[in-house]
């Protein structure tokens, strides 16, 4: 039975089209943090130092992108809901334009907590942002001041700002995917609190033992973090076909 597992899931890797360490290396990928910022449980997967600077091994970045890739496939196949997580400014537009494309849930600004261990109390902040929403959408705020009408407006922008990715998300996601583990560690912590698998991916100053799927890269660069974005819309739209 196990080497039957193991087959499948050889099978699974090999049919997502990975990019060559040639076009990882153009997009910046290798470069990670500097020596002085690695995590020492990052350092399997560094490959050496270039003038102070982490240069991460994409041989077994490939790998991990394979294994990241094929797990993403199998939750979207079994059709569960995957939360995108990115916050920081290099990555907060990349994340929404991804989500939006993909029909998935996302965070692009402060991660509140409880979104994930709380989910409850979460779910009924979400259900009056829609509730308002919705009376906004039919008129039903005009009985109200002008003073009155511009605070509930405010209030609106407010909490669409902190919900308006997680809106439509009715349950818990099967899976979490995030741009900034290191600047998102209490989402980190939240879903490993819930057990929702997590792929994210690791610079050098990450502890990837808290991923389940870690992908060693550079994180700034948006060369690097838009190919593994789009490697990871590609798995949606090759399931399409």
């Amino acid at each position: 039975m196990e080497s039957k597992s193991n087959e499948t899931k050889k099978k699974e890797q090999s049919a997502i089209n990975l990019p060559e360490v040639e076009e990882m290396l153009k997009a910046g990928v290798h470069f990670g943090h500097s020596r002085t910022k690695l995590n020492p449980k990052m350092k399997d997967f560094v490959l050496g130092y270039q003038q102070g600077i982490c240069i991460l091994d994409l041989t077994k970045t490939r790998n991990c992108l394979a294994k990241s890739l094929a797990a993403i496939e199998e939750a979207v196949k079994k059709e569960e809901k995957i939360l995108f997580i990115g916050t920081r400014p290099v990555v907060r537009d990349l994340i929404k334009e991804l989500a939006e494309e993909v029909n998935m849930p996302y965070v692009n600004n402060r991660w509140v907590g409880g979104t994930l261990t709380n989910f409850k109390i979460i779910s009924k902040r979400i259900k009056h942002l829609l509730d308002l929403e919705e009376q906004a959408k039919k008129g039903e705020l005009d009985k109200y001041t002008k003073k009155e009408r511009l605070m509930i407006k405010r209030q609106i922008e407010k909490m669409e700002q902190k919900f308006g990715g997680i809106k439509k998300m009715q349950n818990l996601p099967g899976m979490v995917v995030i741009a900034d583990p290191k600047e998102n560690n209490l989402a980190v912590w939240e879903s490993k609190k819930v057990g929702i698998p997590i792929v994210a991916i690791c610079d050098a100053d990450v502890d990837p033992t808290l991923i389940d799927y870690p992908i060693p890269a550079n994180d700034e660069a948006i060369s690097s973090v838009k190919m593994i974005l789009n490697l990871i819309k590609s798995v949606f739209e090759d399931l399409k076909k």
